[in-house]
């Protein structure tokens, strides 16, 4: 018991000394240089959370504008905007505000650091990010091994990867991958560990279900593709014929991310975020100048799934290869350079014959199946 307790404690002690080591290091980046610039998602995401810290909403109005070239001069350059509608379907009877055109879930997680400190907050909430993520697999490690190898094999698994480089990023990569890591946490560690007393055993009964069926509908809303990730844990209860559990997981899983949807289609009229009069901004921003808008900036509206062009028998099989070896050799990024430890992983799960337990081969599935929508 006393060495249980020892090596969960090591594993919390090690991550909250990594995010101060880490945290030290990127302490140098420094916001509001002349030099500075910020472009793409970052620029989004930056005045998503700043508006929710300063205004409370997430409307893009003048002061957002006013508020960002005072840190980064050459403006929220590629920020992705559009325009809002009622809930019925007219258009914005507000002319001085646009809404934007990405999810709204990591801004708000981030916007009490960005609150507290500022652009830099964006970096602190990053680092417990990194924290809980290596907490994540630390303890499903240590599970089943002991302490020195589980912080070793954790220590490999977030940092011989590109990860650590998303943590001096303003965008949500290091945020859905943390969900996941605790989405599949929470469901996989009753299946590995035996069960823990007091305040733990929690995470030995169905709860433990309902929490990851949370954290994957987080992942939905942030990018819904991230849903075929919730697949597996599913699939895992229907196998085992554990149908209520099943129903009620699903049935929470799909409530979330409905419910974020339809908290959406409150906030700019639309369910997709990425749809209706979507529009990406580089040099010139709506409301720089007096009666300037929208449609100064290139459209870049997500109204329609292109199935008939993603899957033309004459093109598919073709992207389908090239894309592959894409994702696992890379081109200007990949599997093996930036994310070698998972094909590490696999080939060891593969040629460990006899060792493998049944709810692998269903995570094994769940990974090539979100690799086969990206």
């Amino acid at each position: 018991m006393t060495a249980a307790r020892g090596s969960v404690a090591a594993g919390w002690i090690a991550a909250a000394a990594l995010a101060l080591l880490y945290g030290i290091v990127i302490g140098r980046v420094e916001f509001g240089r002349p030099d500075a610039e910020i472009f793409s998602d970052e620029s989004t995401y930056y005045l998503m959370a700043h508006s929710l810290a300063s205004d409370g909403d997430l409307a893009y109005r003048q002061e957002d504008l006013l508020r960002m070239l005072r840190e980064f001069r050459s403006g929220p350059r590629g920020v992705f905007l559009k325009k809002g509608r009622t809930i019925d379907g007219r258009p914005d009877p507000d002319p001085s505000r646009l809404f934007f055109g990405k999810s709204f879930i990591y801004p708000l997680f981030a916007w009490p650091f960005v609150r507290l400190l500022g652009t830099s907050g964006f970096l602190v909430f990053n680092l417990v990010l990194l924290a809980l993520a290596f907490a994540c697999a630390y303890q499903f490690l240590a599970a089943r091994s002991g302490t020195v190898i589980s912080l070793l094999l954790a220590f490999g698994f977030i940092f011989a990867t590109a990860v650590p480089v998303y943590v001096v990023w303003m965008m949500p990569e290091l945020f859905n991958m943390t969900l996941g890591m605790g989405a599949y946490f929470f469901w996989l560690v009753k299946e590995v560990s035996p069960a823990p007393a007091g305040r733990a055993g929690w995470l030995r009964r169905p709860a433990s279900d309902i929490v990851a069926a949370v954290l994957f509908g987080l992942m939905a809303f942030s990018k819904p593709t991230n849903v075929v990730m919730a697949a597996p844990m599913l699939a895992w209860l229907v196998w085992r014929r554990e149908w209520r559990r099943a129903l009620v997981t699903g049935a929470v899983l799909g409530a979330v991310t409905v419910g974020l949807f339809a908290l959406n289609v409150a906030i700019s009229g639309e369910w997709n975020y990425q749809g209706g009069e979507r529009r990406t901004c580089y040099t010139k921003y709506p409301f720089q100048q007096p009666g300037v808008g929208l449609e100064i900036c290139d459209e870049r509206g997500r109204n329609e799934a292109q199935s008939d062009i993603l899957f033309d028998p004459q093109v598919f099989w073709t992207n389908l290869g090239a894309n592959i070896a894409y994702f696992v050799a890379g081109r200007n990024s990949g599997l093996l350079p930036y994310y070698f430890p998972l094909v590490f992983a696999t080939i060891a799960f593969l040629i460990a014959r006899g060792r493998r337990a049944p709810w692998q081969w269903f995570v094994l599935g769940g990974v090539l199946a979100h690799i086969g929508v990206q």
